[in-house]
C-alpha cells in the first residue's frame, strides 16, 4: 500500500516537469488514457492481480488525474489475492532454504556485475567522445 502511494505521488510530480508533460500530447498516450478512463478502478485491479505489466497503470493512473485513494484501494484489492496465491504456491511447493539463499546471492552477484559493466561502458563511451 505504501508503495502504491509513493508511486502515485512520484509519477504525478514527474509529469509536472514540462519535458515529461509533453508525453501527454502523444497519440499513444491519449489512446491509453481513453481506454483507462473507460473503467479505471477495475482496470487497476485487473492489472494488479494478473501477470500483465503493471507499470503501464502505475504511470497512467497518476498522470490522468485519477484520485490517489481510488488507485491505492484498487491496488490493495488486486494485490492481496495475488500475494495470497503466491504464498499458497510457496506452501504447496516447498523450496529448501539453501536454494532460496543461493538464488538471492546469484541475483545480487549478477546485479553487481551488471552495474560494474554498465559503469565501465559509460566511462569508456565518455572517454571516446570527450
Amino acid at each position: 500500500m505504501i508503495a502504491a502511494i509513493v508511486d502515485y505521488f512520484v509519477v504525478r510530480k514527474v509529469f509536472e516537469i514540462q519535458k515529461v508533460a509533453k508525453v501527454k500530447h502523444a497519440p499513444i498516450y491519449r489512446a491509453a488514457i481513453r481506454w483507462f478512463r473507460w473503467c479505471p478502478w477495475i482496470t487497476v485491479v485487473l492489472f494488479a492481480i494478473s501477470p500483465l505489466p503493471f507499470y503501464v497503470i502505475r504511470i497512467l493512473a497518476p498522470s490522468s488525474g485519477y484520485p490517489w485513494w481510488r488507485y491505492v484501494s484498487a491496488c490493495v484489492v488486486g494485490r492481496i489475492p495475488r500475494y495470497y496465491l503466491l504464498a499458497l504456491g510457496g506452501a504447496w511447493v516447498p523450496v529448501p532454504s539453501r536454494y532460496l539463499i543461493l538464488m538471492m546471492l546469484g541475483l545480487m552477484v549478477t546485479t553487481i556485475i551488471l552495474s560494474i559493466y554498465g559503469a565501465r561502458c559509460t566511462a569508456n563511451a565518455q572517454e571516446r567522445t570527450g
